[in-house]
């Protein structure tokens, strides 16, 4: 339910906390898809890559500026292949309310980063 705000509502950053991205290690995916399977934002898609080593030649690529940060796709990966890393740029949390309706009120106006369809 709490992704519904990014999904149907297209609220962005002002409900998004986490300062860590996911990061893939394309030598060792092996292409089992649980990743594009269980990432709630719908960000990550397996592509043909000359980077691949597994039998499939596809190796999972993310749409880092959609990602929250979550680390759903790293917990359950067979090979260990993600990993949360600290973004370029950290967004520090909201310092009251106030700054946090700011935030909020803000997704409006500015265009929230969507999974490329």
């Amino acid at each position: 339910m709490w992704f519904k705000a990014y999904h149907a509502f297209g609220h962005g950053k002002s409900m998004d906390t986490s300062n860590y991205v996911s990061s893939f290690e394309a030598q060792t995916c092996k292409a089992c898809g649980l990743c594009v399977k269980r990432c709630p934002m719908e960000v990550i898609t397996l592509e043909a890559s000359d980077k691949a080593t597994n039998k499939k030649g596809k190796i999972a690529v993310l749409q880092e500026e959609a990602c929250i940060g979550c680390g759903v796709c790293a917990y359950k990966c067979p090979t260990d292949s993600i990993t949360l890393v600290e973004r370029k740029q950290r967004d520090e949390p909201p310092a009251d309310i106030k700054d946090y309706v700011g935030r909020f009120i803000k997704d409006f106006t500015d265009p929230l980063p969507r999974r490329k369809v």
